[in-house]
C-alpha cells in the first residue's frame, strides 16, 4: 500500500494547497483506502486455476490423496493420481499443463518441491509428488 499511501498524502497536501472541499477530500481518501484493500487482496489470493485445483482436492478428500508420511505441515500429492481421481469423481479439473504452470506460485498452500516420497497410502510404495506447505487448519 506504499503507492496508495503516497497518493493519500498527495491528496491531503493538494487539499490544503487548493482549498479542496473536505467532502471531496474525504471521499477521495476513502476510495484510495478501498483501492488499496482490493489490491492487497488480489495480490494475496491464488490464481483461479489453483483455487479450482484445491477445491477439487478438498471435495475428493485430502486424506485419500496425501502421500505424506509425516503430517508435520506438508501435503504430498501425485498430480496424475489427483487427475485420475477427479475424473472418477466427475470433478472439473484444470489441465496438467495449467496446474504445473500455476501450482508453483500457490499462496494458500505454498509449493515446496517435487520429490519422490514413501507413501502413507495403502497400495503405494514410493511416489513422485508435489510437496506443499499445509495451511495451519490442515496440520495435524
Amino acid at each position: 500500500a506504499k503507492n496508495h499511501g503516497q497518493l493519500m498524502a498527495l491528496v491531503d497536501a493538494l487539499a490544503d494547497l487548493t482549498g479542496m472541499e473536505h467532502d471531496w477530500r474525504d471521499k477521495t481518501l476513502a476510495l484510495l483506502v478501498e483501492s488499496a484493500v482490493e489490491r492487497q487482496q488480489a495480490i494475496a489470493s491464488d490464481h483461479p486455476i489453483v483455487d479450482e485445483f484445491w477445491d477439487a482436492v478438498e471435495f475428493m478428500g485430502l486424506a485419500a490423496l496425501d502421500h505424506a508420511r509425516s503430517k508435520d505441515g506438508i501435503i504430498a500429492l501425485n498430480l496424475n493420481q489427483v487427475m485420475a481421481q477427479a475424473q472418477k469423481a466427475g470433478q472439473a479439473m484444470p489441465t496438467l499443463l495449467e496446474l504445473k504452470r500455476h501450482l508453483k506460485d500457490a499462496r494458500s498452500r505454498p509449493f515446496i518441491e517435487i520429490k519422490t516420497v514413501r507413501s502413507e497410502l495403502p497400495g503405494f510404495e514410493t511416489v513422485k509428488c508435489w510437496i506443499f506447505k499445509a495451511p495451519k487448519e490442515d496440520r495435524l
